[in-house]
């Protein structure tokens, strides 16, 4: 049986730099792993001490549609299990009404039907001495209204 969650890492320097520059307004990080990025950091694991402990599959379990500027999301499944992105990827996405910024492997991520006016840029990007690879997927909205 495959592996379906990684560990939790942190993201260099770098990348922290690089997100931060992505970043707009007030931020949430779901699931943040060891990532200080964002003014609420949230995961399922307690070890990281996130803020607010939540399972990323029931995002309105604490939060409300459009609380946040932006979502910095980086998912903790491997390769793998990539299909069960798609099960909570809608309801997570409603979290922001101006950015998302997904790290996922090479697939086409697909925003929920009432945000598919929203800009979609992709991104690979090798950092430093690392050479780390990312892929983000970074949504914008080039609406002032959510809906």
């Amino acid at each position: 049986m495959r592996k379906f969650f990684k560990a939790c890492w942190f993201w260099g320097r770098e990348t922290d730099l690089w997100i931060k520059e992505k970043c707009i307004g007030y931020t949430l990080n779901f699931p943040c792993g060891l990532s200080q990025i964002g003014d609420v950091r949230v995961d399922l694991d307690k070890s990281v001490k996130p803020a607010i402990i939540a399972d990323i599959t029931k995002p309105f379990e604490h939060f409300k549609r459009g609380e946040f500027e932006t979502l910095i999301c980086d998912p903790p499944f491997s390769f793998w299990a990539l299909n069960k992105i798609y099960s909570w990827f809608p309801d997570i996405f409603k979290l922001a009404k101006k950015r998302c910024i997904f790290r996922a492997p090479l697939v086409k991520l697909t925003p929920p039907k009432q945000w598919r006016k929203w800009i979609r840029e992709y991104y690979i990007v090798v950092f430093g001495k690392s050479m780390t690879l990312n892929m983000f997927h970074v949504f914008t909205n080039p609406n002032e209204e959510l809906f």
